[in-house]
């Protein structure tokens, strides 16, 4: 579409009209594809002109998170014709994409450190470039970012943070950071004083220097009057801005003289989430992240709707439960017990540590804090669940949302690892096959005296219902003699699936819905006679079930299907399971392949499903 050279050839008129058609062309690929719109919407003029201004890829552009790259992606020279689509570009930044990104991202905070540490590596080495981290003013409040500020203005390495202020994260914006920021934004007027000003003095003749420095005081005390100090400059950062983050002229002018400084400095970029989409721009939060045009609505209640109006009802029943997630207050399915229980409802932004910490404080204090937060993002707070949660006992839920395959997100967001964290501390992990399920947990986990974690998957779950939920018991939904497939949430119904394809090959399957993974089930276990015992999981094969049940299950019989190493690439769920052959038909092959292995020969007619397993 354009190039780097391109546009660093074009005049600010140029520039505004590719702005316009880059707009377009990420309207079109979002339509065709789904992805992160509000946020790319954004950030074009912004992106347009860092490259403007520096040269990437010897100068490095670090964009925290990541979601906000597509701009970035078309003008280095890759297409979002197939984006976050299978063998397509993905929705985040990649090295292995392009030399432009420095690093894979998809979490948020990580910008200033992983750029601070570039800075450092470069002025080791005597080396001469210009290091930018674009970071989004919800990530700025994270506990990692503000570690990396820390740590950047007491060492003053050259370092250029683009602070893109756009008052959201994917919700909108808590904190005492974002006050400050608002009171930055109102105090805009400043810099065109500060120029006016700046102009009147180039025209004063200097005497001895005495009326320069006075004007700068003067200068200093509007600045005072109308700002008084910022944080950042408190903490030994240099502030400049704010600007109009699609004014392309006001950005390469403040680019630029960035670029001149040696000292750390903090760019304050005010940008509009959703601009040039009059719905995007209205509701930032709806288009944060979009479903290709045209797609199949279910009819279904998904897992996360579901856990938020299950959690809502409970929460009017029981006065100690509150809700706790880390700024992502509608996408957790929590918008309804906010609105409900706005005195029991905390969005500590993008703080999954905090967000912890502070759901130990509540249990502490007798409230029955459910912390609700995405597979992937637990994997920050895993010590605060080892060390506050953990070892003082406290019974704090931890709702862990996209657990399993998320994707299109792709590597950075699939749920594979919480079940390894989770398990080696003992907690109690719980994971539905079904909404009803869901519903039997949550109630459950009210009971419990301790911590628990209930994980499910992203979207919805089986059409049946399962039955009631019997603590710590797995249940049997399928009877066989010849195989058994153990399985839980999202793959359940793949594995039901293949019990009914092995069905017409002549093998009769049970299949066991292992709905707590920590404890296991282990008198069932030792129960079980069947030839060839199948686990199916949607995540990291090391600290998974299959390592569990292979305590109990001899290796001879043991066949353990799994998310491999859990960096699933950008693709539909579908895709991936088949991928790892954890689809209906892959699971069904690898168990037949098993059996046939095993014996001599198969039957050549159905054989009667007798079962083998008590209960």
């Amino acid at each position: 579409m354009y190039g780097i050279a391109e546009i660093k050839a074009m005049n600010d008129e140029q520039l505004a009209e590719a702005a316009r058609n880059i707009r377009e062309e990420l309207l079109r690929a979002t339509s065709a594809n789904g992805g992160h719109l509000a946020s790319n919407l954004g950030t074009v003029e912004l992106t347009l002109a860092l490259h403007c201004v520096f040269d990437s890829p010897k100068d490095r552009l670090v964009f925290d998170v990541g979601h906000q790259t597509y701009t970035h992606k078309l003008l280095t020279g890759r297409s979002l014709e197939h984006l976050r689509s299978e063998n397509g570009t993905g929705g985040f930044p990649d090295p292995d994409e392009s030399e432009h990104d420095p690093f894979v991202v998809g979490h948020s905070a990580t910008a200033v450190s992983t750029a601070l540490g570039l800075a450092r590596a470069r002025d080791i080495k005597g080396e001469h470039f210009h290091i930018v981290a674009v970071v989004g003013d919800g990530a700025f409040g994270g506990g990692m970012n503000l570690e990396a500020v820390n740590d950047l203005g007491y060492n003053k390495t050259p370092l250029i943070i683009v602070l893109n202020d756009n008052e959201m994260s994917i919700s909108r914006n808590v904190g005492a950071i974002s006050r400050h920021l608002v009171k930055l934004r109102t105090a805009r007027g400043y810099a065109g004083l500060k120029r006016g000003l700046e102009r009147f003095l180039k025209g004063i003749p200097l005497v001895g220097g005495y009326l320069f420095r006075a004007a700068l005081s003067i200068k200093n005390l509007f600045r005072y009057i109308l700002i008084g100090n910022t944080v950042f400059d408190n903490m030994g950062i240099k502030y400049i801005g704010s600007v109009d983050g699609h004014n392309i002229r006001e950005l390469k002018n403040i680019l630029r003289r960035a670029k001149e400084e040696t000292v750390p400095v903090i760019v304050h970029v005010r940008t509009k989430k959703g601009k040039g989409s009059a719905e995007a721009e209205q509701n930032p939060a709806a288009f944060h992240g979009v479903a290709p045009s045209g797609a199949p609505k279910s009819s279904k209640q998904d897992f996360t709707s579901c856990f938020g109006s299950v959690l809502t009802e409970l929460a009017g029943r029981d006065k100690r439960v509150c809700a706790v997630t880390a700024g992502m207050t509608g996408s957790t399915g929590l918008s309804g017990f906010a609105a409900s229980f706005p005195e029991r409802f905390f969005d500590v932004g993008i703080a999954e540590q905090h967000a912890l910490g502070l759901s130990a404080g509540l249990a502490k204090g007798g409230m029955r804090p459910f912390a609700a937060i995405y597979s992937t993002f637990l994997q920050r707070g895993a010590d605060q669940i080892f060390h506050d949660i953990m070892l003082n006992r406290l019974p704090v839920t931890l709702c862990v949302d996209r657990a399993g395959f998320v994707g299109q997100d792709g590597r950075t967001h699939q749920g594979a690892y919480d079940i390894a964290i989770l398990r080696q501390y003992g907690i109690t992990v719980m994971a539905p096959a079904c909404n009803s399920q869901l519903r039997d947990m949550l109630e459950l986990a009210l009971t419990l005296p301790g911590p628990c974690a209930i994980r499910y998957p992203k979207g919805c779950g089986m059409d049946a219902d399962i039955g009631h939920t019997e603590l710590f018991r797995w249940q049997t939904v399928r009877h066989g003699a010849d195989a058994v497939i153990i399985a839980f949430g999202a793959l359940l119904g793949q594995a039901v699936g293949a019990a009914e394809l092995l069905e017409e090959r002549g093998v009769s399957a049970c299949v066991i819905n292992a709905c707590f993974i920590s404890p296991i089930d282990t008198e069932l276990l030792r129960s079980i006679t069947a030839p060839v015992v199948c686990v199916a999981e949607d995540n990291a094969a090391p600290g998974g079930l299959g390592e569990a049940v292979s305590a109990i299950i001899d290796a001879s019989r043991l066949l353990c299907i799994s998310g491999e190493k859990g960096f699933a690439l950008h693709a539909p769920v579908s895709a991936q399971q088949k991928t790892c052959g954890l689809d209906a038909q892959g699971i069904a092959n690898r168990i037949f392949a098993r059996l046939r292995a095993q014996t001599t020969g198969l039957p050549a007619g159905k054989r009667t499903a007798t079962t083998k397993i008590d209960g």
